[in-house]
C-alpha cells in the first residue's frame, strides 16, 4: 500500500495498492478514516488525489498513462487530459475547476494545465534542463503556481485565479550549492509555508515559512 490521502473533509482515505508479490500492478483503493470498510475504486490506477468536495478524486491510469476523474457516487470514471504522462504527478485547484499536471510530451517535463470540464491545454512552465519542470502545486487562492526545475529550486507563476498571465518566474527558494537535490515539495493548507526533502545522496525534510503567504 502506499500514497496514502486524506479526504478534505476528514472521513476517508485514498490509497494505492498492489496485490503481494506483484508490486507493478496497482490498483486505487478507499478506506474509511480509522482503516475500515477498505474497497476497491479504480482497478489499473495511481497517484489518486482528492477533488476539493471529497465527492471523487482522480488518478493516472496504468492502462493508457491519461488521467481522469472518477466520481464516487455514480463510479464511473472520464478523462480529463487529452495526453498520456508517464510522470503523472498533478494537483487540482481549490474550486475543482483546474487540473495541472507533469507532461512527458518532450525531452524534459513541462507542466500542463486543463480545466476539468475539458477544453484548451494550456504550458504553464517550460523549463530546459536535465530534468525540466515538475512538481506542481496550487496555492489556496489560485492566484499562485509553484513548481520547482530540475530538483534544484522553486519557482512561481500567477495561477488560474490570475488568468495564468505571463509573468517572469519568481524564484522561492535559492539554493547555490551544486549536487542538491529538492525532492517532493508541497505546500501547507494555508499556503503559508512550504516542506521538502533536501539532500545530496540522503535527504531530510526542511520546513520554509513565505514571508509573504502564499494565499495572497
Amino acid at each position: 500500500d502506499g500514497q496514502p490521502r486524506w479526504s478534505p473533509d476528514g472521513q476517508s482515505i485514498v490509497f494505492e495498492r498492489s496485490p503481494a508479490g506483484e508490486p507493478a500492478k496497482l490498483d486505487v483503493w478507499l478506506m474509511a478514516a480509522d482503516g475500515g470498510s477498505p474497497r476497491q475504486l479504480v482497478e489499473k490506477g495511481r497517484i489518486p488525489y482528492w477533488m476539493p468536495d471529497s465527492r471523487g478524486i482522480t488518478y493516472c491510469s496504468t492502462s493508457d498513462y491519461y488521467l481522469y476523474h472518477f466520481d464516487l457516487a455514480t463510479r464511473k470514471s472520464r478523462r480529463v487530459i487529452d495526453e498520456e504522462t508517464r510522470a503523472p504527478l498533478h494537483v487540482v485547484s481549490n474550486d475543482g475547476k483546474w487540473i495541472v499536471y507533469q507532461s512527458s510530451a518532450q525531452s524534459s517535463l513541462t507542466i500542463h494545465a486543463r480545466r476539468i470540464d475539458g477544453g484548451e491545454t494550456l504550458v504553464v512552465a517550460a523549463t530546459p534542463g536535465q530534468m525540466g519542470s515538475g512538481h506542481p502545486m496550487l496555492s489556496p487562492s489560485g492566484n499562485w503556481f509553484y513548481y520547482q526545475v530540475d530538483h534544484k529550486n522553486v519557482y512561481r507563476l500567477p495561477g488560474p485565479s490570475q488568468g495564468w498571465r505571463k509573468a517572469e518566474p519568481e524564484k522561492v527558494t535559492n539554493f547555490p550549492e551544486s549536487g542538491l537535490f529538492i525532492e517532493d515539495p508541497r505546500l501547507s493548507m494555508d499556503g503559508k509555508q512550504l516542506i521538502y526533502s533536501r539532500g545530496r545522496i540522503t535527504g531530510d525534510l526542511w520546513l520554509l515559512r513565505f514571508g509573504k503567504p502564499a494565499r495572497e
